[in-house]
C-alpha cells in the first residue's frame, strides 16, 4: 500500500529506528507536522510570503537543458504555484501563516 511514496519499506524503517510502529498514513501526518511546525518557528521569527520565493536568477536567467534554453520563470506563475502550496498545506495564501486551529493542533 502507498500513499504519496510512503511504501511499507519506509514505515518499517522509520519504525525501526524509533522503536514506533506507524503506518503510511501516519508517516504522512508526521511529514505535515513537521513541516507545520518549522513554518510556525520560521513565522515566529519574522519570516513572511516574500521569504518563500525562487532565487532571482531564475526569474531572469534561463535554465539550458540536453533540449536547448528553456526561459526564466514567471513571477505571477511563481506566485502562483506559492499561493497554491498554501493553499494545500492550509496556510493562509496572503501571508502564509499557519491558521489557528492548525498551531493548537501542533501543541496537543
Amino acid at each position: 500500500h502507498i500513499i504519496f511514496g510512503y511504501d511499507k519499506g519506509r514505515t518499517d524503517l522509520y519504525s525501526a529506528a524509533t522503536g514506533l510502529e506507524i503506518d503510511a498514513a501516519g508517516l504522512l501526518s508526521a511529514a505535515g507536522r513537521g513541516r507545520d511546525m518549522r513554518k510556525a518557528f520560521n513565522t515566529r521569527e519574522g519570516a513572511t510570503r516574500k521569504d518563500d520565493c525562487m532565487p532571482e536568477r531564475f526569474l531572469t536567467e534561463g535554465l539550458r537543458t540536453g533540449e536547448g534554453m528553456r526561459p526564466p520563470l514567471e513571477a505571477g506563475y511563481v506566485n502562483g504555484l506559492v499561493t497554491e502550496y498554501y493553499e494545500e498545506r492550509g496556510w493562509d495564501p496572503k501571508d502564509g501563516t499557519i491558521k489557528p486551529e492548525r498551531l493548537v493542533e501542533l501543541t496537543q
